[in-house]
This record gives structure tokens, C-alpha cells and sequence, in this order.
């Protein structure tokens, strides 16, 4: 929060100084004149230009001000050329902090985007007696670097500006100039609609929106990010955990090994998970068997191959029974091979089939929901549905899809879209298992094609020790220790690797569990309880509001709520504004902006304490209406100015009523621009009183 002390403007000409200087109270401050055209508003535009906010009057630096302050100005009827333009405003922070703001415009070597902050009030900075230092505006990095001006602005004022989604898919900070639009309503667009100035340049998504929920304090943002952290972390968890599923797998799959215990999907795990895990051996036609099993097979023939003779001729009998063992085993892993590979072609048939159904099925579906959308539409068109023609099969029918020359039991359209949809889910059902089938089938293939190369392995070797020396070493025994032997060294490695592993598993579900344990803490919804309490406040304030206002174009107030996708006031789902009259829509915007000062306060909100309108008697709304609002902005313990002008004796009449020991009028006799001796002389006056 902060107030407006003091501005002060030295405008340069060719026939001398002019300028502007008055301080302002700390809460009801009006800018009046008896006419229109006094300047009140170059006065207030000054205000945001001080602040590096003109891109709420519609530009960037000086060329967003009037000529009087970088072209001309006219003064008793003469004109005066502008050589330079100097603006000065003291502020002052919650904690009692007072600075001076100075910027200039049309100035030789110095730029509009050069803004010098003095540590000290207004008098102290035209002497020199405080420090001060430079910093920038409308430049990269005036919002975040350290010699930015808006970011010592927003540290100032006490805040902490949010991220927000951009639509370049960045997070960007929301620009303090976006939130004093909701702030600061001047003349000329700012009464065409509520945060009608709110800069877009910046490409913040739903910026009035991101706005709102930062001055009223919603955590809507907050509570976004923590989802979005969460979804981010559930994603890295899930990528992980199915990595190292997979790279297990890869591990023990050449081997046809599988693992039982660990789920394929991250879940929370027992402290006494590893001790449930089992490895298991795939066999074709056989029972699978634990892994220990399978190993503890395999030692044993190899242990029994150790003690046996390595000689051919002592093994001649059994060379030629393995032989012919293995001739027989080799024939029968043809055969199952054979019948693997017939079922596959079966397989894989079956999903064509289903795949050609699922495309008609589709079809179908499409064609009758586009039929139904039609025929509720209303539609004349010659569409055969308005005929009570299928759409599918062109047949005659009475709201169904049967042909009429039956006794059926007809169905609807709507029926019939649900028939659709049932048998698509069918068919998905069937084609997932008819993957699944391939996916086993293949596996089993390459499985017995390993098998059959080890046994013809085996049998040459057979065939060799056979035709061999008698006193030969006998091959096949060497060859089947060796393989015996690299298989029980390939399993173990992987299978120490795996147990090397499955600590990760239990790390990942402790990481699981603490992210579900934080999504549970966050609302389902997008507002928190508190958000929802505090979105109801400003609805009932708003509401108050128009109706202390006046505001007449709905008789029922409560039928305007505050849209929650978008925080727009609303009626029926649609913009108010549409069915508002051009006098109630001005209502509207007294009360919307006045409405997220009181929640703020009352929310703890982030508002900056001060509210600008600058001829807020628009669209000649009624005087006793404008006498309400003014009098509630009394109540707001809060800084307003008011740009207005005193046309007749009511708007005077209605100033005289308001407490002055609350309130300031700073007249503009002539223009507010004025020389700067007559200025001084004024100042000199109301000393003397």
C-alpha cells in the first residue's frame, strides 16, 4: 500500500516556467474545475506517468502524455512552445517510507525510460539533500532486474508479484502495470468497461482474471502451481518407476525370466516389499518354475557333466542315446514352432478383422451422431435422417436403424448410438487381447527358435564326437559345459544387477507417497474454501454496491453473480455489461473497483490503497447516485483522487456535504498548467490563511 504525498510539474517554454504543484490528502482528493477543459486530466495522466503506468493512457513514455507537457501549451490565450518537461511525486510506502519519483519528458539527452528515485521528500530532492539513484522503465528487466524501477515499485509497496502463464507457454511475472488497471480508472477507456486498460501486450493468459485473484488474495495461482508441481512430479515418479521396470525386464528377458512382486505402476510399497519379489523361468508347455529351481537345475548337470569322462569312447552308448534324444527333442521344438507361428497367423487375422470392424463401427457411429445432432438442431436441410432414412444404411426407419419389413422391437437413434458404443468397447476389448496373444506368441517363437539352435548345436557335436578318434575329447560334453556354465554366469549377473536395483523401487514409493499426500492436501476443485469464501464476499460487496449505487437494469440484484472461470460479473452466464444501460454500466464500474478494494481488506488481499477516477459522472448518471458513491469512497480509509468537473450546482452542492476534514479541493481556476510565480504566489496565499 502506499499514498500520493505530493506531485509537482516544471514544464520548460520559451516564455518561461509553468507548472503544477499540490500535495494531496490521505484520503478524498478532487481535481475540480467548472469546466472541461481545464487540464485536470493532464494532472492525473502525470500521476501514472511518474509511476512508468501510461500504458493505461494508451502508450509508452512521453508520447503517451498531452502536447501540453512535449509540444504546446496554451496559457490566457497564447501559446507556448515546450522545451522540457520535469515531474516530480512523492510517495510514501505502509512503513512510513517517503521517496520522491522524478522522470522527464521531452528532454534533450536524457530518456523518457530514465526515472531517478531520491531517498527523501520533494523539497529535499530539488536541493540535493537526499541521495538518489536511476533506474528504468519499459526496458528488459525493468520488472525484475534490480535497477528496474517497477521491481523496486513492487518492493516498496510490500508485494510479491505471482508467475504466471503466458500464451508463449512461459511464466512471466504479472507487470505491476496490469494490476493498477484495475486501480486507476481514467477518462478516455477506462469507463468502456471493467480493467478496460489493462495492458495485453505482455500475453498473460486470463490477465483480468490473474489480477482480480491477486488484489482480493485468492490462492487460486498458488494452488495451480502446487497441481501443476504435483502432475509434474507424478510424471517424473511414473517415468522412472516404468524406466526401471523396463530396464529390469530387459535385464532378464533374453532368458525368458520374469519377475513377480513388482508392479509395473508406481504404488506405495511395504518396508518388507523386496522380500516378496520372485523370479520366475518361462517354459513352453510346462509349468513355469522359480528361478533358484531353474538354476539349481542347471548347476546340477553341469555337475554331473564335470564328473563325467571327457573321452569319446568312454561315452560312445551315450552319445548315441543323446543323439537320438536330441534328434527327437529338436523335432518336437520344430512342431511347437510350427504350431507357435500357426496361431500367430490366426492372431494377427483376427485383429485385421477387428480393425476393419472398428473402422465401420466408427463410421456407423459418427454418421448417427452427426444424424442426431442435426435432427435436434432443428435442421430442414435434405438430410436423410429428417427423411427417417439411416444414414448408415439408407434404409427406411421410424426413429431406428432396423429395416421396417420386421417385427423388431425398434430402436432409437440414441439407442442405437449406445449399441454403437457398447460394441466398440468390445471390439477394444478384443483387440487388446488379441495383442497381448501376438505379444506371447512372438516371445514363445523366440524362445523354442533359441531352444532349437542349442539342440542342433548339440547334435552336431554329438555327430562330431561320434565320427571322431576314440580317444578324442568329446565335444559335446565341452560344448554343454560351456553353455551350461555361461548361462548360469549370465543369470546371476543380471540377477545381482536386478537386486541392485530394487532399493530404487522403494525410494520412488516413498517419493510417491509424499506427492499424493500433498495432492490430497489441495482442493479438487480450483478454489480453496477459503478462495470460495472470499469470492462470495466480493460477490455480496459488488451486489451492495450497485444497489447503494443505484444501478436499475436488473430488478432482481442477486441474478448477477461473479463468474467463477473468469471473475466477470455476469447474469444468466453472460457479460452484464450487455444488458446494462450505458449510465448502469458506469454504476457498475464504481462498484466492481470499489468492490476489490473492500474484499482485499477484508481478504487480505494485495491492493495497492488507492483508487483514481478521473471523471467518473459519466453517461449523466443521476446526481444522488453520484452522491452515494462518493460518499462510500469516504468510507474506504483509503486514498482516492477524482478528476471532475463542477457543471452545475448539484455536483457542487453534493462536494459541500462530504466531511472536509476528510477530503481536499483542488480547484483549477484557469488552466493546471499555470506560470510558476503565480503558482508560488497561491501557495504563499493559503500560508497566510
Amino acid at each position: 500500500m502506499f499514498k500520493i504525498n505530493r506531485l509537482k510539474i516544471i514544464v520548460k517554454t520559451n516564455d518561461g516556467d509553468f507548472g503544477f504543484d499540490e500535495s494531496f490528502h490521505e484520503r478524498i482528493n478532487f481535481v475540480a474545475s467548472f469546466e472541461n477543459t481545464k487540464g485536470k486530466s493532464s494532472a492525473i495522466e502525470a500521476i501514472y506517468y511518474c509511476l512508468g503506468f501510461e500504458e493505461l493512457i494508451g502508450g509508452k513514455n512521453d508520447h503517451a502524455l498531452k502536447p501540453v507537457f512535449r509540444k504546446t501549451l496554451e496559457f490566457d490565450g497564447v501559446q507556448k512552445n515546450v522545451l522540457e518537461s520535469n515531474f516530480y511525486l512523492e510517495i510514501k510506502n505502509i512503513q512510513g517510507k517517503v521517496i520522491t519519483v522524478y522522470r522527464t519528458a521531452n528532454k534533450d539527452n536524457v530518456s523518457p525510460t530514465l526515472i531517478s528515485v531520491f531517498d527523501g521528500d520533494i523539497n529535499d530532492a530539488l536541493v540535493g539533500k537526499v541521495i538518489y539513484e536511476d533506474m528504468y522503465v519499459h526496458q528488459p528487466g525493468s520488472a525484475t532486474n534490480a535497477r528496474g524501477f517497477h521491481r523496486f515499485l513492487e518492493s516498496f509497496l510490500g508485494w510479491k508479484l505471482p508467475e504466471v502463464p503466458t500464451f508463449d507457454n512461459n511464466d512471466r511475472k504479472l507487470y505491476i502495470q496490469t494490476v493498477f488497471a484495475a486501480t486507476f480508472i481514467e477518462q478516455k477507456r477506462g469507463w468502456s468497461n471493467i480493467l478496460a486498460t489493462i495492458p495485453t501486450n505482455f500475453r498473460i493468459k486470463d490477465v483480468r482474471q490473474r489480477v482480480i485473484e491477486f488484489i482480493i488474495g485468492l490462492h487460486t495461482l498458488e494452488n495451480e502451481r502446487c497441481k501443476q508441481k504435483c502432475k509434474a512430479e507424478e510424471n517424473r515418479i511414473k517415468h522412472a518407476w516404468c524406466t526401471l521396470f523396463s530396464d529390469i525386464n530387459s535385464l532378464i528377458a533374453p532368458y525368458q525370466i520374469y519377475i513377480q512382486g513388482i508392479p509395473s505402476q508406481p504404488e506405495i510399497l511395504s518396508d518388507e516389499f523386496s522380500q516378496c519379489i520372485n523370479f520366475l523361468k518361462k517354459q513352453v508347455d510346462q509349468p513355469d518354475i522359480y528361478l533358484d529351481q531353474y538354476l539349481k537345475g542347471l548347476e546340477d548337470k553341469l555337475i554331473a557333466l564335470r564328473n563325467s569322462n571327457l573321452r569319446v569312447v568312454d561315452n560312445s552308448e551315450e552319445l548315441q542315446e543323446e543323439l537320438a534324444i536330441s534328434k527327437e527333442k529338436a523335432k518336437e521344438l520344430e512342431q511347437l514352432i510350427d504350431e507357435q507361428r500357426d496361431k500367430l497367423i490366426l492372431e494377427s487375422d483376427a485383429i485385421i478383422e477387428l480393425k476393419k470392424s472398428f473402422e465401420i463401427i466408427n463410421k456407423d457411429l459418427q454418421n448417427n451422431k452427426d444424424a442426431q445432432k442435426i435432427k435436434k438442431m432443428g435442421s430442414t436441410q435434405d438430410w436423410y435422417v429428417n427423411k427417417d432414412i439411416c444414414p448408415t444404411c439408407h434404409q427406411k426407419i421410424d426413429d431406428s436403424l432396423l429395416p421396417q419389413s420386421f417385427d423388431y422391437n425398434l430402436m432409437s437413434i440414441d439407442a442405437n448410438i449406445e449399441n454403437l458404443l457398447s460394441q466398440k468397447a468390445m471390439l477394444e476389448f478384443g483387440l487388446n487381447g488379441h495383442r497381448k496373444n501376438v505379444d506371447l506368441l512372438r516371445e514363445n517363437i523366440q524362445e523354442l527358435e533359441k531352444d532349437l539352435v542349442c539342440i542342433r548345436r548339440i547334435i552336431r557335436s554329438i555327430v562330431n564326437d561320434i565320427y571322431s578318434t576314440d580317444n578324442s575329447i568329446s565335444e559335446t560334453i565341452v560344448y554343454k559345459k560351456l553353455m551350461f556354465e555361461n548361462q548360469i554366469e549370465q543369470i546371476q549377473l543380471a540377477h545381482n544387477r536386478i537386486l541392485e536395483l530394487i532399493p530404487s523401487f522403494r525410494q520412488l514409493s516413498i517419493d510417491w507417497k509424499s506427492m499424493l499426500s500433498e495432492k490430497k492436501s489441495l482442493p479438487q476443485d480450483k478454489y480453496s474454501e477459503s478462495d470460495l469464501r472470499c469470492l462470495k464476499s466480493f460477490e455480496e460487496t459488488f451486489r451492495k454496491n450497485l444497489k447503494d449505487y443505484g444501478y436499475t437494469s436488473f430488478t432482481n440484484i442477486h441474478d448477477i453473480e461473479i463468474a467463477k472461470d473468469n471473475l466477470q460479473p455476469t447474469v444468466a452466464g453472460f457479460d452484464m455489461k450487455f444488458d446494462s444501460s450505458a449510465s448502469d454500466h458506469i454504476r457498475a464500474i464504481w462498484a466492481f473497483t470499489t468492490a476489490l478494494l473492500m474484499t482485499a481488506k477484508k481478504c487480505g488481499g494485495n491492493h495497492p490503497g488507492i483508487l483514481i477516477f478521473d471523471e467518473p459522472d459519466q453517461q449523466s448518471t443521476i446526481v444522488k447516485d453520484m452522491e452515494h458513491f462518493l460518499a462510500s469512497l469516504t468510507k474506504l480509509n483509503a486514498q482516492v483522487i477524482i478528476g471532475i468537473t463542477l457543471k452545475d450546482e448539484e455536483i457542487k452542492s453534493v462536494l459541500s456535504r462530504i466531511d472536509q476534514n476528510i477530503c481536499k479541493i483542488i480547484l483549477i481556476d484557469k488552466k493546471v498548467i499555470a506560470p510558476i510565480a503565480s503558482i508560488e504566489l497561491k501557495e504563499n496565499e493559503n500560508e497566510d490563511e
